[in-house]
């Protein structure tokens, strides 16, 4: 797109016309003045065109000189007609992709233009130029004697010593250089090394030396050290690599944990022992390699199980829901009377504060065998341990849980129970919450995650019982059906 923009200078001095030119028209596109602009300069004076040009052009501009020349004396509605047909002409000469040039380049870059000169701006819209797109590779290399494996291990090894400044130098070019080692190189643009990871696999050990980590300081903190590391991870277990042992110092042990490593040695010694080398002052580390994760694909998975987590979250609670404020005048000393007509206190499912007594927390006495009941399962349900059991198993997915268990009990059927009258009895309901613990034992086996949390709930739903229930027996049970079946009656 261009846009044609006029200036018509009438008697101006010499020295108005060049600030007024090097001040709106003269900067280049790369001036600060004009950033998005490419812009052609431009002059038609006293009837001289570009040999080129057409007759319609040849005439215009005769009509602009003449008319700028008759112009010196006229009324300012004149100036006015004068200004209005040379932005016509100029128009249609720029329509047509054949703007005038001056030839006199030279004097009218240096004098700037002479009076009733016409000054033609032609901009032109410039797109943003977008970055051009960054590649990143990775390759092994090792001390094979060729030139170009020679080159990239010295770049790696410049970034070593670099990064590592109190590692000797000699040492870490002995280390680089070894036929033994292999280096994985982060190459940038495919020429530019921008990190790398030296290493020693010991195929017959099944292990992994990490001997040096290291990435250029211009290109830190932006997850590269995560993707090498993975990149080696994936590539070792073509070779049948299980484990992963470095000495990493201070500086390093927090950049190894979130990489998996852990300083607990799982690895057996007489796997290790004697083929790595000790290093003072360093904390030994290893990394267990899982052969059925891509480690390449990991972030994105996880990113995906967070996002359904999430939704799931969401389709189960109101948490996301976001209510209307209060408009109490709170600072003139307006108050609230009952705190359910916040907004969002019912939505919620808030009943109110409970009715507790004493330091131990009893009920209320009067408080009927039901509703009792009903506190005591929310504060189980909202225990950390019993999220196992908020829904009954699914036999789809474990189908030999039919035929271990023989009276299948979960929280959602306790809820179920509580909601048509089923216990008389606060023991009837301390059983089932016994024996859902205990299928989940018979399950899952004792020392499981599963009947850790089965031993902590059935722990905390006796104590909850006993410590706020004693008062309350069956014949609370039998006294509240006894009225409300009168009250139907």
């Amino acid at each position: 797109m261009k846009i044609t923009r006029l200036y018509y200078f009438y008697n101006l001095d010499l020295k108005s016309k060049r600030r007024f030119i090097y001040k709106h028209i003269w900067p280049p596109a790369t001036h600060p003045a004009s950033p998005d602009l490419h812009r052609s300069y431009i002059k038609s004076a006293n009837g001289t065109s570009n040999n080129n040009s057409n007759d319609d052009k040849h005439n215009s501009n005769n009509n602009i000189n003449h008319e700028s020349s008759n112009n010196d004396n006229s009324s300012s509605s004149s100036s006015t007609t004068t200004t209005t047909t040379t932005t016509t002409t100029t128009t249609a000469n720029t329509a047509n992709n054949k703007p005038v040039v001056n030839n006199n380049s030279s004097k009218s870059n240096s004098n700037g233009p002479e009076k009733g000169e016409t000054i033609v701006i032609v901009e032109k819209e410039v797109e943003e130029e977008k970055p051009p797109e960054i590649k990143y590779s990775f390759v092994v290399v090792r001390n094979d004697g060729t030139e170009d494996n020679i080159v990239l291990l010295m770049n790696a090894k410049k970034i070593f010593a670099t990064q590592l400044p109190k590692m000797p130098s000699d040492y870490i070019v002995r280390l680089v250089l070894d036929r033994r080692h292999e280096t994985l190189c982060l190459i940038k643009n495919d020429e530019l090394v921008i990190g790398g990871i030296c290493y020693r696999p010991n195929i017959q050990q099944k292990f992994a030396e990490i001997a040096f980590c290291a990435i250029d300081s211009s290109e830190q903190v932006r997850g590269h050290g995560t993707r090498l590391m993975n990149e080696l991870k994936e590539r070792v277990k073509k070779q049948n690599i299980s484990y992963f042992l470095t000495y990493a110092d201070n500086y390093a042990i927090g950049y190894f944990k979130k990489q998996g490593f852990t300083k607990t040695i799982s690895f057996l010694p007489e796997n290790w022992q004697g083929y790595i080398k000790e290093y003072d002052g360093g904390t030994l580390m290893q990394c267990k390699i899982d052969k059925g994760v891509n480690y390449n694909t990991f972030s994105a998975m996880l990113k995906k199980q967070q996002l359904k987590i999430y939704r799931k979250l969401v389709a189960n609670t109101k948490a996301h829901y976001v209510y209307k404020g209060l408009n109490v005048d709170f600072a003139n000393g307006e108050t609230i009377e009952d705190e359910m007509d916040i907004p969002g206190v019912k939505e919620s499912g808030w009943t109110g504060p409970p009715r507790l007594i004493g330091r131990r927390g009893k009920l209320d006495e009067d408080q009927t065998l039901p509703a009792a009941l009903d506190k005591v399962y929310q504060q189980i349900y909202l225990h950390t341990n019993c999220w196992p059991f908020h829904k009954a198993v699914d036999v789809k997915q474990y189908p030999l849980y039919e035929e271990m268990i023989k009276e299948p009990i979960d929280m959602s059927l306790i809820r179920e129970r509580l909601d048509n009258r089923f216990y008389e009895t606060k023991d009837a309901f301390e059983v089932d919450i016994q024996k859902m613990c205990q299928n989940c034992r018979t399950f899952h086996g004792e020392g499981t995650t599963y009947s850790e949390c089965a031993d902590a709930i059935e722990r905390f739903a006796t104590s909850l019982i006993r410590r706020t229930l004693r008062h309350i027996g069956s014949s609370s049970m039998m006294n509240s059906n006894s009225s409300s079946s009168g009250a139907f009656a």
